[in-house]
């Protein structure tokens, strides 16, 4: 697990998607659409206000939920997403390259086989929609906008913090299982992460080849086999006491004298 997630940073660390090679046909809409769709997004935004890094994952996560329940293929819904997208000003006009519809349909794809499972569960198939939905949405996130900076802050903490934790003898855990939690603490902590980032990320933890466009066909299998198991075992990791223990220490270690320090910069 510690391997996995030195690894974390590195795996993010490439350019951004958005930008088209010189003569690559990208994605274009109307000026009068583009506007009246970012007016409607303004709206929307007043209503469930949430930190301005989050409000496009929770478009893509709307628009996502719209075209799932529509039965549209996924390359439709590449198409789709990219579109309103750049209608309501989330992504560039004249910018986002056509071919990255292609990426997104390849990372659609792969969750539709997790929704077939989930209809298979009926007892917990809502739960379990709504669970690939939000892991789905920060997925395709993460494909426009890796978050590098994020995740390298993310990074360097969790080595210190690492370093500097004297872990309690009684506590019965496994070196794996205290390296997760730290490391879910310091996103919940210092980048303020939400649920279905933490559901994403975990998810990338314990299936690292998952992320992307070419995951394994039979670690698909594998999950979608086990869905219910997988998911339950994730958030039990999000939510467990220990994850909530560790949040106070890392606040008061480094969260605290960091804000100060900008503080002190801005005075000055």
């Amino acid at each position: 697990m510690y391997e996995r997630l030195a690894k974390l940073a590195a795996g993010l660390v490439a350019p951004s998607v958005i930008a088209a090679k010189p003569g690559e046909e990208t994605i274009e809409v109307s000026v009068p659409a583009s506007t009246a769709a970012a007016l409607y997004e303004k709206v929307r935004n007043t209503l469930d206000y949430q930190e301005e890094h989050l409000l496009r994952r929770n478009a893509i996560h709307r628009i996502l939920k719209r075209f799932r329940g529509s039965g549209e293929a996924a390359d439709d819904m590449a198409s789709g997403l990219l579109k309103e997208l750049v209608w309501a000003k989330y992504l560039p006009n004249k910018t986002v390259p056509v071919v990255l519809a292609q990426k997104l349909t390849e990372i659609l794809r792969k969750y539709e086989q997790l929704f077939a499972a989930a209809e298979r569960s009926p007892e917990v198939r809502e739960r379990l929609s709504m669970w690939l939905m939000d892991a789905e949405a920060t997925e395709i996130e993460y494909t426009l906008a890796p978050p590098i900076s994020d995740e390298a802050l993310a990074s360097f903490m969790y080595e210190e913090m690492r370093s500097r934790i004297d872990w309690d003898p009684r506590l019965q855990a496994q070196p794996d299982e205290r390296d997760l939690r730290l490391y879910i603490a310091i996103h919940k902590t210092l980048l303020k992460s939400n649920i279905p980032t933490l559901r994403f990320r975990v998810l990338t933890l314990y299936y690292p080849e998952w992320a992307g466009t070419e995951a394994p066909a039979a670690l698909i299998e594998q999950i979608a086999a086990t869905l219910p198991n997988v998911v339950a075992t994730i958030e039990r990791e999000i939510a467990h006491p220990m994850t909530e223990r560790l949040e106070p220490v890392f606040f008061v270690c480094c969260v605290t004298p960091l804000s100060k320090a900008r503080q002190s910069q801005q005075n000055y």
